[in-house]
């Protein structure tokens, strides 16, 4: 481990692309900004690790998720015969016509 004594204002360099400043301190806590891309995650080592991927990674995973939901459904129509599925539609079209003709 490198221990490091710096200064508020002072900076530590990880590489090229991390920057560690040292913003305030305050007794036994120390306040610091970190300046990183945004491929880089960053968290407190106290916070349980749900997800060790970078930050970047999560809107992808949405969209996969929300791909393979769309496919899915996609296949179930595909299995579903016509006859089916015309008969499923005319029954929603009903029940919404009939709450229609309930509300005053």
């Amino acid at each position: 481990m490198l221990v490091l004594t710096r200064k508020v204002g002072e900076q530590i360099n990880i590489g090229d692309q991390i920057t560690i400043t040292v913003i305030e301190v305050q007794g036994q806590r120390m306040k610091l900004g970190i300046q990183a891309p945004d491929s880089f995650r960053i968290l407190r080592a106290e916070l349980p690790r749900q997800n060790d991927k970078p930050a970047s990674d999560t809107s992808n995973d949405r969209r996969t998720k929300q791909r393979r939901l769309m496919e899915a459904a996609a296949e179930r129509r595909r299995q579903t015969p016509l006859s089916e599925r015309s008969a499923s539609n005319m029954g929603d079209t009903r029940r919404a016509k009939i709450h229609a003709d309930c509300d005053p």
